[in-house]
């Protein structure tokens, strides 16, 4: 297929092309050869697109309406012939194909600059074929890659969280509200993050190591819309009116033994009068990112075009890289969306979403940073540095007197229960000591893990001459995927000096 003009931007795939042509019209087939030759020539390209920008508003509510009924595929081709002063003189179309008569004659009132030449000829091609549906979406996604979007999101996997605001290409102002969590507001322009965890009264320009975190929620709202996405093959569930708009509905295609294998991702976009404003609708389905395939969060996101809204730096925020907010910079959000960066950028953890990091408590100096797990806590986790000094050489001997410690049991355990030690040693993690040590307390007569109460994991470390811990646990019984999940978190640990 060949495009010859602008329209082939268009989301019904339409464009100006040549294919077979009727052999009992001669006429139309003289015309559209005629048509065909001109495209190819530089005033004729020039010509198509000045066709383009008048016909392009216009053209999805015409094709809607003219090919109403006449099943999924539609494939035809119209003539317009353009007199001296840029009206249209006649309209051509091969005898049997109706729905062309009917676009030829809605757009007969068309009006454009006058031709090159009395007489000229513009072909326009309607090809809708539900085998494009990829090539469709790929175009809208390229167009919202170019404009502004407002974007209401919500996202669930153990609890819920509501991403909305503005996304301009890579620059964006969003809102988190985690569900029973306090608000935080981003704003990200080119290279630049800024943060307010009081509804935008205060903000910290983040520090570049700290704004992964930040950009982790842009991304969950982003990825559905990416347009250098490579899509799977999709197929065209069902086409709507909405508020003058033709909504298609998409959906990749799968076998019958994909099925129900998994969730699958669904749009919904929009040909409107006004081209600028085709594009995605709603997007639902899994969302992941780098790290967490197997993780995905399920998404039910709705974008609108940005009227006259633009993306604006924070008030005063050149003044803004102080901490008057008194949050830190690996705060709350960081954990709702994903991994985290502490210590000044020295230790990073890839926490997974449905952790969130709690407050810093001024009580408790030695804690770093503490986190929940959102499933009603079903797991949490710490950060401790402690102040009396540990070097590498004692941290042997710090192992041995916890592990001795917690052997003896604790108060809360169920009677008849034991510790089972997973693991209790001193490893190497790049070219750092670690101290390693894991546990499960087991039920009298349980030999897996599994259903039992609590899985435990500690890393422990000598950082600047004082000790550094970090603990994950489960709260309940030991699902194997929780450990999982633990285990993904502590074999994330990064530590620098």
């Amino acid at each position: 297929m060949k495009s010859t003009n602008t329209l082939a931007a268009i989301f019904l795939l339409v464009c100006l092309q040549a294919s077979a042509q009727p052999k009992d019209d001669t006429r139309f087939t003289q015309a559209l050869a005629e048509a065909t030759r001109l495209s190819d020539t530089a005033e004729g390209k020039a010509y198509d697109g000045e066709f383009g920008k008048v016909v392009a508003p216009q053209l999805s509510v015409i094709v809607g309406e003219c090919t109403k009924g006449l099943g999924p595929k539609v494939n035809f081709q119209v003539v317009l012939i353009f007199a001296a002063d840029g009206r249209v003189q006649d309209v051509l179309t091969a005898s049997d194909q109706p729905g062309a008569k009917c676009v030829g004659e809605k757009l007969r009132n068309v009006h454009l600059p006058g031709p090159p030449r009395a007489g000229w000829p513009v072909q326009l091609g309607i090809n809708i074929d539900p085998d494009n549906a990829s090539m469709m979406l790929g175009s809208a996604l390229k167009l919202m890659a170019s404009g502004a979007w407002e974007v209401d999101a919500t996202l669930t996997r153990a609890a819920k969280m509501r991403i909305h605001g503005l996304l301009a290409g890579d620059d964006f102002d969003l809102t988190l509200e985690p569900e029973g969590r306090n608000a935080v507001r981003q704003i990200g322009i080119k290279d630049k993050v800024w943060a307010s965890f009081d509804g935008g009264k205060t903000w910290k320009l983040q520090a570049i190591a700290e704004q992964a975190t930040f950009r982790r929620v842009y991304n969950f709202v982003h990825n559905p819309i990416r347009s250098d996405a490579a899509l799977p093959a999709m197929e065209v569930v069902e086409q709507q009116t909405r508020e003058g708009e033709k909504w298609m509905h998409l959906r990749p295609k799968v076998s019958d033994k994909e099925q129900a294998v998994s969730e699958r991702m669904e749009y919904w976009f929009a040909m409107s009068q006004d081209p600028k404003r085709n594009g995605v609708r709603k997007y639902e389905g899994p969302v992941t990112e780098l790290g967490h395939e197997k993780e995905p969060l399920h998404c039910v996101a709705t974008y609108q075009l940005a009227n006259d809204k633009t993306i604006q730096p924070p008030p005063g925020s050149d003044a803004s890289t102080d901490q008057s907010n008194g949050q830190s910079a690996s705060s709350s959000v960081g954990q709702t969306a994903g991994g985290v960066s502490l210590l000044d950028g020295k230790l990073r953890i890839d926490v997974p979403a449905d952790f969130v990091r709690e407050p810093d408590d001024s009580k408790e100096p030695k804690t770093v940073a503490k986190f929940t797990h959102e499933g009603e806590g079903a797991a949490w986790g710490e950060v401790l540095r402690g102040t009396h000094g540990l070097t590498p050489e004692q941290l042997d001997g710090y192992l041995k007197m916890r592990v001795a410690e917690y052997t003896k049991g604790f108060n809360w355990l169920p009677k008849d229960s034991h510790l089972q030690w997973l693991k209790k040693e001193i490893v190497t993690i790049a070219g750092r000591k670690w101290a390693d040590w894991r546990y499960v307390p087991m039920k009298k007569g349980m030999k897996d893990y599994r259903n039992n109460p609590v899985y435990t994991r500690f890393l422990t470390t000598s950082f600047k001459g004082q000790l550094l811990e970090i603990t994950f646990t489960s709260n309940l019984d030991t699902d194997p995927k929780r450990k999982e999940e633990i285990d993904h978190i502590m074999d994330s640990v990064h530590l620098e000096e």
